[in-house]
């Protein structure tokens, strides 16, 4: 279910067409996004889902942790230490799925 709401992201005009000011990785996933709207249904689409899911996955779980740290509202640091295992479940099995579909990720 998570991977179909995923897809309908990835192709939804909406998502990713305004980047922050100065966030360079948002710059490159909404490109990436761009890119993957323009893909029909394929293996190659497949490929490249993956390659952007494993990304922005990686990325935000590196967020979480170096945000971690400086959180000091309880709800917050809640919230980080509930989601932070969710994203690297998902993390997880994008890595899964990327290699038996053959995706490197640099």
């Amino acid at each position: 279910r998570h991977l179909a709401t995923s897809l309908e992201m990835a192709r939804d005009e909406d998502i990713g067409s305004i980047p922050a000011d100065g966030d360079r990785h948002e710059s490159t996933l909404r490109r990436y996004l761009g890119s993957l709207r323009a893909m029909g249904s394929s293996p190659a689409f497949d490929r490249a889902f993956l390659r952007y899911q494993i990304r922005h996955h990686d990325h935000e779980v590196n967020a979480l942790r170096a945000m971690r740290p400086a959180a000091r509202d309880d709800d917050l640091e809640q919230h980080i230490d509930e989601t932070l295992p969710v994203i690297e479940r998902h993390l997880n099995r994008s890595r899964e799925l990327g290699a038996r579909l053959g995706v490197s990720v640099p």
